[in-house]
């Protein structure tokens, strides 16, 4: 971990209030696939269990699955979610309000979650969860890959010299005080990216020294610049 503590930017002091610690637990796994959510998106979790994200999709490689959210100020809502947890123990949720303005911190959860409970798992997914992903193709193109791209990856739809939104009106408003160049680094889009399993410890690593930025993508592009990636 980090030698200097006093280098923290960006402490992610949140604990895990749902987890599934043993969910990789023994498994050569192949793709841990990691879909972020809101707490109520019930139905959507459901699709995509019963869909392509099934675990017992592709035949050949371990591939698992989990959702990913944060706390939901309703209890009804939240009581709702820990009885679904009960049920597919497939969920993990740590102590930060679910929101748009949060996003950055569920993609440093899924970071964290990856290689501290799944650090075995050759590839990590990040996706979202009005995303179709077809799994069968991705790990087609995943197993093709040469031994050298297993380290420090990073496949996905890149941006390149996008620069920040500077109108206040906008939903992507950054100030200058919040990120003060011109162009954002080259990012892949935070609706599904794919990385190798050392970038998650790496990443999550990055993120404690890198300052928060509310955009989860481009916050993934400033952290992979900082790598060398």
């Amino acid at each position: 971990m980090l030698k200097n503590a006093s280098t923290i930017l960006n402490p992610h002091p949140y604990t895990f209030t749902l987890n599934i610690p043993d969910k990789c637990k023994n498994d050569n796994v192949f793709l841990l696939i990691v879909v972020t959510t809101s707490p109520a998106n019930f139905d959507q979790r459901q699709a995509i269990r019963d869909t392509w994200g099934n675990e017992s999709n592709v035949n050949g490689v371990i591939i698992k699955r989990v959702f990913a959210v944060g706390m939901v100020d309703n209890s009804t809502v939240q009581e709702d979610l820990e009885r679904e947890h009960g049920v597919h123990r497939d969920i993990i949720q740590e102590d930060f309000l679910d929101s748009y303005r949060n996003l950055t911190l569920k993609a440093v959860m899924v970071w964290k979650w990856a290689f501290q409970y799944c650090s075995q798992a050759s590839y990590v997914m990040k996706t979202d969860d009005d995303a179709f992903v077809n799994v069968h193709k991705l790990v087609n193109h995943l197993g093709q890959l040469s031994a050298n791209a297993s380290r420090r990856f990073v496949t996905g739809h890149v941006y390149v010299d996008t620069e920040p939104i500077r109108d206040p009106a906008s939903k992507w408003f950054v100030t200058k005080e919040e990120y003060p160049r011109d162009t954002y680094p080259s990012y892949p889009c935070g609706c599904a990216y794919v990385i190798s399993k050392d970038l998650t410890k790496l990443l999550f690593e990055t993120s404690l020294v890198t300052e928060y930025l509310f955009i989860e993508d481009v916050y993934l592009g400033i952290c992979l610049e900082k790598l060398g990636v």
